[in-house]
């Protein structure tokens, strides 16, 4: 009996928990990169995003986060715009530590932005993209005084089967 109800409650766990799924972007100079997670658990929505990381991958090991955006601070919002893409935006909160305020994205200061947009080209229901299959991104980074910056990115898909 004891064995049954083990398996039973080992066998709900795993039923709440979907794959990990999210995107590796990366700008064509190879000076930003954004990974994007969803959440693994059903309750809060595999396609809503969890994590949102910016960084630069050409500075030093220990220097390269930018930002850190995260739907459990409340600084991270994603939805499916229009059918035709994904939108991840990251609130800049100054007032979090995994918000590099001195640091500077598309050579905006950070402490300058309001908001950091991540649009990916791509449908969760007529696509079949594969992990590490390709498609079109793009970077749009909103000041407090109104600019937009842009820049495109190539995002690859991450698609964890096994958890």
């Amino acid at each position: 009996m004891k064995l049954a109800i083990t398996t039973l409650i080992v066998a709900m766990a795993m039923a709440s928990i979907g794959k990990a799924d999210g995107f590796y972007c990366a700008s064509p100079d190879g000076n930003l990169a954004v990974k994007v997670f969803d959440h693994v658990h059903r309750n809060l929505g595999t396609r809503n995003a969890a994590r949102m990381i910016v960084s630069n991958p050409a500075t030093e090991s220990g220097t390269r986060t930018l930002a850190v955006f995260s739907s459990e601070q409340g600084n991270l919002w994603s939805t499916p715009h229009d059918g035709q893409y994904l939108k991840y935006v990251g609130y800049v909160d100054l007032r979090y530590k995994n918000i590099r305020k001195e640091k500077s994205i598309l050579n905006e200061p950070i402490s300058n932005l309001s908001t950091v947009t991540l649009n990916i080209y791509f449908n969760y229901r007529r696509s079949g993209l594969k992990d590490g299959q390709e498609v079109m991104g793009a970077l749009d980074l909103s000041t407090r005084d109104g600019r937009h910056l842009y820049s495109e990115l190539t995002c690859g898909r991450y698609l964890k089967t096994d958890i």
